[in-house]
């Protein structure tokens, strides 16, 4: 609301900040603990990254992962890349799972 005569005629969109593609989860360095008290169905690790596209890829210890799947959390240490359409790589991070869901 503007006050008669005062309002602008004009406002420029301020442009999209372009975000240097990364990792946001997992992050570097975490762990994750898998809890035998829940269903192994439910428990799915997302990963998730900023200043991506559609054309990206991701690889755990260096095999394709489909992008946007929830992936099922497997003990041991672990290692995520982003790369780009291209294949280049953008982002790395290592991460490590801890636990056991045989018993269930």
């Amino acid at each position: 609301m503007f006050l008669e005569g005062t309002a602008e005629s004009f406002v420029a969109a301020k442009p999209e900040e372009k975000t240097h593609p990364a990792i946001v989860y997992p992050e570097r360095g975490q762990i994750i603990a898998l809890d035998p008290d829940i269903p192994d169905a439910l428990q799915r690790v997302p990963f998730e990254a900023v200043g991506v596209d559609a054309q990206s890829q991701w690889r755990l210890n260096g095999e394709a992962v489909i992008a946007g799947a929830l992936w099922r959390p497997q003990a041991g240490r672990w290692q995520l890349t982003l790369h780009n359409a291209n294949g280049v790589q953008l982002d790395s991070v290592q991460f490590e799972v801890r636990g056991n869901l045989s018993a269930q």
